[in-house]
C-alpha cells in the first residue's frame, strides 16, 4: 500500500514538473484591451489550462489574475476570459548565440525561399532561423518574417547634388512599373535617363529617377524632397507609430512605405527606418475620410490650438487627402506656413468651372470606340430559322447595350441643347482596325474618347489621346497600371486597394457603435486589408461606449434570460436594477480571428449577447465561406448579427438565401441598381420603348448610360477640360457613384464601392 502511494505521489509530482514545463507553450493572447484606463490582455481559456500555466506565459503572478479576476479564485473553465495585466516584453540585445535580436520584417514575395532570401541579402540562414523559432523552409507569398538589421540592405533614396535626379537601389520583388508608381513618374522617363538598362532591372542595381519640383513632391505626398537616406529605429517599450514620426518630424504614411510589412502593433527591439528629412518644426499629416482637427490633435498629442496656428485658415470640415501640418516643436515662435494652393492655377480654374453657360454653348465631339465585330454583323444572315438565343451570344451583340444606354444619356443632353455630334468606331483587341482608327482625318480633334473596351488597343489610343490632350476613359478594366504616366485617363473601376477605405467609412457612418469582429481564414492573405481597417476603426472609434443598464434590462427581458456573461462581464437583471439609472462600459476595440489559428473555438467569445455585431469576413474560398456562414446562422438564435463579405462572394452562385437573410448580409459591389427607385423605373421603361428589350446590368447598359451622363454633362458644364472640377462635381446616376482621386502625372481612378446588401430576399442599397 505505501508502495503505491508513493508511486502516484511520485507521478503526480513528475506530472506537475512537466506542466510547468508546458506553461510556456501557452500563446499569448494577441486581443489587448484598455479597460477604465488600464491595459489588459484578453486570454480566452482552452481545455486543460490552468492559473499557474497562464500566470507563466504572461510572466505575472497568480495573484495578480485574482485581483483583476475575483471569481477565477475558486475555479477556471474553458472557454471563460481572464484579464491578464499588460506588460511589455524587456527588449534582450543578445541571445546567447551572439545574434542581435534587432530586426526589420520582410514580406515574402512569389516563389521566393529561406535559401533564396539568405542568398539576396547575403544573411546567414541560420540568423534567420534563430530569429523565427519554427519557420518552415517552404514560405508563403505574403509572409512576413524577421530579418537581422544590422544585415539587411537599406535602400536608400539619394538626392543627386543637381537635384535633377534621384538615385533609387532596386530590391528584390521590385518592376519598373512598381518604381515608377511610387516616384508619381513614367516608365518611359525612367528609361530615358537609364539607356544602358535596356529595360531591365536587376537587384542592388542603382536606377537614376528623374525629380520632380519640390513643391509636387511635398503636395502629393509621394516622396520627401528632404530624404537623402535612411536611420535605424529601435523601439522601445511604450512608442507608438505616431510618437516615432513625430519625434522624427517624417509622415507616418512614409514611415508605412519605406517599412513593408509594418502594422500599428509594433515589438519592443523591432528595427524600423526612418527616412531623414530636413523639415525639422512639422511633419504632415494626410487627411482620410471623416477626420476631425480635434481628433488628429489627439492622435499626435499636440493641442488643437496649436493645429491651427500652423495652419492658417484651416476649415473645420477635412477633406479626405487634405494635407495639414503637425508642429513637432512646442517651443517654436513663429512658424511659416508653406502655401500648398497655386492661388493662379486655383483662379483659372474657377473660372473655368464656374463658366456653364460658355461651355453649354460649344459644340463638343465623342468617340465611342466598342468591339462590334462588324465583320460578323455583315455576313449575318437573317430569316425565319435563325436562333435567337444564338445570335445574342455573337460578339457584335455583347457590348451593344453599352451602345444603347450611352446614347439615351447623349440624345437627353442634345435634347437641353447641347451640341454634341456622337463618332461610332468598331475597335476590338485588333492592331489593323486600331492603327486604321488613328489614321482616320479629324481624331486628333476629338473632346472625349470613350474606351476602347481591350487592353491592347486601349494602351495605343491612350497614348494618342494623351499627345492630343483628349480626355479618355476607360469603362471595365480593373488594372491600375493603365493609369501610369497618363494625366489624362479615366478608370471608371475601383480597384481592389480602394475597398479597405471604403468599408471603414462605411463602419464609421453606419456601425460605429457595433461589436465589430474581423474573420479571415487564412494567416497571410489580406493581411494588409485587415490591418488598415483594424487600424484605421480603432483610431476613429471611441476606445470605449457606454449603454443604459434600462437598455440592457429591456434586452434581456425581450430574450427571456435573466443573466448572460459576455463581453468579459456578467450582466444580472437583478445587479442591473440595483443602478437603474446607471450605464455601463463597453470596450470598442475591433476583434481579430484567424481561423488558421483559432478555428471555431475562438469565434463565439468574441461575440456580444448585449450589442449587435458587425462580422467582417475575409475569404474568397466558397466553400469555407458557405460553412462559415451556416455557424453564424446558428449563432444568430442567441446574437444579433450583421455580416460584412468581400466582393468576390458576389460571383458565388448557390448560397443559401435563408442565412443571407437571417445574417443581413452585406458585400462591396461596383454596380448596384436599385429597382424600385422612380427615376430608375422611368429610365428602363424609356429603354424597352425605344430599343424593345431588357437592359441588363451584365450586358452593360447601366454602364454606358452612367458614363456618358457623367462626362457629358461635366463637357457641357466644365468644357473639355473638365478635370479641376471634379472635386465638388456630384450627379445622379443608376447605378452607381464617382468619386475620382489622381496622383499629379498619373490617371484619375474611382475609388467609390456600392454597399449592397440582402434584405426580404433582395439586393438592395445599404446605408451611406
Amino acid at each position: 500500500m505505501k508502495k503505491t502511494l508513493i508511486i502516484l505521489l511520485i507521478s503526480f509530482l513528475l506530472n506537475g514538473w512537466i506542466v510547468a514545463q508546458q506553461g510556456s507553450l501557452i500563446k499569448r493572447s494577441e486581443v489587448i484591451e484598455n479597460i477604465n484606463g488600464t491595459k489588459y490582455y484578453l486570454h480566452f481559456i482552452k481545455q486543460g489550462e490552468t492559473l499557474f500555466e497562464i500566470a507563466k506565459a504572461y510572466n505575472v503572478d497568480q495573484e495578480e489574475i485574482f485581483v483583476n479576476n475575483p471569481e477565477s479564485k475558486k475555479e477556471i473553465k474553458a472557454g471563460k476570459i481572464l484579464k491578464i495585466p499588460y506588460k511589455e516584453i524587456k527588449k534582450i540585445n543578445d541571445t546567447g548565440n551572439g545574434t542581435n535580436t534587432d530586426f526589420v520584417l520582410y514580406t515574402v514575395k512569389n516563389k521566393e525561399t529561406l535559401y533564396g532570401i539568405s542568398k539576396k541579402y547575403g544573411i546567414d540562414i541560420q540568423k534567420i532561423k534563430s530569429l523565427n523559432p519554427g519557420l518552415s523552409e517552404s514560405l508563403m507569398e505574403g509572409q512576413i518574417i524577421k530579418l537581422p538589421s544590422s544585415e539587411y540592405p537599406v535602400n536608400e533614396t539619394e538626392l543627386s547634388i543637381d537635384s535633377k535626379s534621384f538615385t533609387h537601389i532596386v530590391l528584390a520583388g521590385e518592376t519598373l512599373y512598381g518604381i515608377a508608381k511610387k516616384y508619381n513618374v513614367t516608365i518611359e522617363e525612367i528609361e530615358k535617363i537609364n539607356p544602358e538598362n535596356g529595360g531591365q532591372i536587376r537587384v542592388g542595381q542603382k536606377l537614376n529617377i528623374p525629380a520632380t519640383s519640390d513643391k509636387d513632391i511635398t503636395k502629393n505626398n509621394i516622396k520627401d524632397p528632404g530624404t537623402k537616406k535612411f536611420k535605424k529605429h529601435t523601439v522601445v517599450a511604450g512608442e507608438t507609430i505616431y510618437s516615432i514620426a513625430k519625434a522624427n518630424s517624417v509622415e507616418t504614411d512614409s514611415i508605412v512605405k519605406y517599412n513593408p510589412g509594418l502594422t500599428q502593433n509594433i515589438s519592443v527591439g523591432q528595427v524600423i527606418l526612418i527616412p531623414v528629412s530636413d523639415e525639422l518644426n512639422f511633419i504632415w499629416h494626410k487627411a482620410e475620410k471623416n477626420d476631425k482637427l480635434q481628433n488628429i490633435a489627439d492622435k499626435y498629442n499636440v493641442t488643437y490650438d496649436e493645429i491651427l496656428a500652423m495652419n492658417q485658415g484651416i476649415q473645420k470640415k477635412i477633406e479626405k487627402g487634405q494635407l495639414i501640418k503637425i508642429p513637432v516643436n512646442k517651443n517654436m515662435s513663429v512658424i511659416e506656413t508653406e502655401d500648398l494652393s497655386e492661388s493662379k492655377d486655383n483662379d483659372s480654374g474657377d473660372r473655368k468651372c464656374n463658366n456653364f453657360e460658355k461651355n453649354k454653348l460649344s459644340a463638343y465631339k465623342v468617340a465611342l470606340m466598342l468591339p462590334l465585330y462588324l465583320e460578323q454583323a455583315d455576313s449575318l444572315i437573317i430569316d425565319s430559322l435563325t436562333d435567337v438565343s444564338e445570335m445574342v451570344k455573337l460578339p457584335s451583340l455583347k457590348f451593344i447595350q453599352f451602345y444603347e444606354g450611352f446614347k439615351m444619356a447623349l440624345d437627353s443632353m442634345n435634347k437641353e441643347g447641347m451640341d454634341l455630334t456622337l463618332h461610332v468606331y468598331d475597335v476590338d483587341n485588333s492592331s489593323a482596325k486600331t492603327n486604321a482608327v488613328l489614321n482616320i482625318p479629324g481624331i486628333e480633334k476629338m473632346d472625349l474618347i470613350i474606351g476602347p473596351f481591350y487592353s491592347e488597343s486601349f494602351g495605343k489610343i491612350a497614348e494618342f489621346a494623351k499627345t492630343n490632350r483628349i480626355r479618355i476613359v476607360n469603362p471595365l478594366s480593373v488594372r491600375e497600371e493603365i493609369l501610369v504616366g497618363n494625366p489624362f485617363v479615366f478608370k471608371i473601376k475601383p480597384s481592389l486597394a480602394s475597398q479597405s477605405d471604403r468599408i471603414s467609412s462605411f463602419i464609421m457612418q453606419n456601425y460605429s457603435r457595433y461589436n465589430i469582429i474581423i474573420i479571415r481564414q487564412n494567416r497571410y492573405k489580406y493581411q494588409e486589408e485587415v490591418s488598415f481597417i483594424k487600424n484605421y476603426l480603432n483610431g476613429h472609434r471611441p476606445t470605449g461606449i457606454y449603454y443604459k443598464n434600462k437598455s440592457i434590462i429591456e434586452n434581456l427581458k425581450l430574450r427571456e434570460l435573466d443573466k448572460v456573461f459576455t463581453e468579459n462581464n456578467l450582466f444580472s437583471i437583478e445587479r442591473l436594477s440595483l443602478k437603474i439609472n446607471d450605464s455601463t462600459y463597453f470596450s470598442n476595440m475591433v476583434r481579430e480571428v484567424v481561423f488558421a489559428d483559432d478555428s471555431s473555438f475562438r469565434i463565439k467569445p468574441n461575440f456580444s449577447a448585449i450589442r449587435h455585431n458587425l462580422v467582417i469576413v475575409f475569404s474568397d474560398n466558397k466553400v469555407f465561406s458557405q460553412e462559415l456562414m451556416s455557424q453564424l446562422n446558428k449563432m444568430a438564435e442567441n446574437y444579433e448579427i450583421s455580416l460584412l463579405g468581400c466582393p468576390e462572394w458576389e460571383k458565388f452562385e448557390e448560397l443559401e438565401p435563408e442565412y443571407l437573410e437571417n445574417l443581413n448580409v452585406h458585400w462591396l459591389t461596383s454596380t448596384l441598381v436599385s429597382y424600385d427607385d422612380p427615376l430608375t423605373k422611368k429610365w428602363i421603361t424609356d429603354f424597352r420603348n425605344i430599343y424593345k428589350t431588357e437592359p441588363a446590368i451584365d450586358k452593360y447598359a447601366f454602364d454606358g448610360f452612367d458614363i456618358g451622363w457623367y462626362f457629358l454633362n461635366a463637357l457641357c458644364r466644365f468644357g473639355n477640360e473638365f478635370d479641376d472640377c471634379l472635386r465638388d462635381y456630384h450627379i445622379r446616376m443608376l447605378q452607381t457613384t464617382f468619386d475620382f482621386e489622381q496622383l499629379k502625372g498619373n490617371g484619375f481612378e474611382n475609388t467609390f464601392w456600392n454597399v449592397g446588401m440582402h434584405y426580404d430576399y433582395r439586393f438592395i442599397k445599404a446605408g451611406k
